[in-house]
């Protein structure tokens, strides 16, 4: 899978640990492409985590995200 430049962006910034950057704001783009390349990494495994209290309602979702030993690797073969 090739992921676009947004998708790198948004690894790089969940493997910081700088949750409060994941926002369309922050990248300047739309929301339905931030939410879109989000979508994408989950799918495809590069993030992981869980995203709903036990309730069933959503939670914080990215302090709940962690990388995958997939985006690991790939964030480590890749200078920005």
């Amino acid at each position: 899978m090739k992921l676009k430049d947004l998708e790198y962006y948004i690894l790089d910034e969940i493997a910081k640990k700088n949750f409060g950057n994941l926002s369309h704001h922050f990248f300047e783009t739309s929301k339905t492409e931030f939410e879109n390349s989000l979508d994408n990494l989950k799918k495809h495994g590069f993030i992981q985590g869980n995203i709903f209290d036990s309730n069933g309602s959503i939670k914080n979702q990215f302090k709940f995200f962690f990388l995958s030993e997939k985006a690991e690797s790939l964030l480590s073969k890749n200078v920005f």
